[in-house]
């Protein structure tokens, strides 16, 4: 892991690049994601971002892909996806991006199976019209404080 951190330094580190040339900000919406695939014909910028998302990690396969996808874009964007164009959502693995979303996973993950990764990225963006910055988002509502009600028996102290 320590290697892998230090080869994305020394990638990303080379040539002035840091992480901010590599990735300026958080893509919101389609064009921006648009740029940014048309950008991804350079090689270079492929191979650092490639580097760079690897370089996330996660303890599972799921969360290695949901990290990535946070770090890419916003959840707005990615609940107008699919994987491969079902419920007249566009398909993610027509885009360049996509390439380098499974080198980067790949990458971390040496002996996961194409087929894991497919079913990981469906779900993350199966469930990203249910998150924060998506249009179906619904803010949680607020926790109501309870009443508590103390029963304090009365006590009968009659002296019968």
């Amino acid at each position: 892991m320590v290697n892998l951190l230090q080869s994305v330094a020394c990638a990303i580190g080379s040539g002035g690049d840091n992480v901010k040339d590599v990735l300026p900000a958080l893509v919101c919406s389609l064009e921006e994601l648009d740029d940014l695939c048309t950008k991804l014909v350079d090689e270079t910028l492929k191979r650092k971002l490639t580097l760079y998302l690897s370089s996330l990690g996660g303890h599972n396969l799921g969360d290695t892909v949901h990290r990535i996808f946070k770090r890419l874009g916003s959840n707005g964007v990615w609940s107008q996806y699919s994987l491969k164009r079902r419920k007249g959502k566009l398909a993610f693995t027509d885009l360049p991006i996509c390439k380098v979303v499974n080198r980067a996973y790949l990458r971390y993950f040496t002996v996961a199976k194409l087929s894991e990764e497919e079913c990981e990225i469906r779900e993350t963006l199966k469930h990203a019209t249910k998150r924060k910055g998506a249009p179906k988002y619904k803010e949680p509502e607020p926790k109501r404080p309870m009443r508590h009600k103390c029963l304090v028996q009365e006590s009968s102290d009659s002296d019968d």
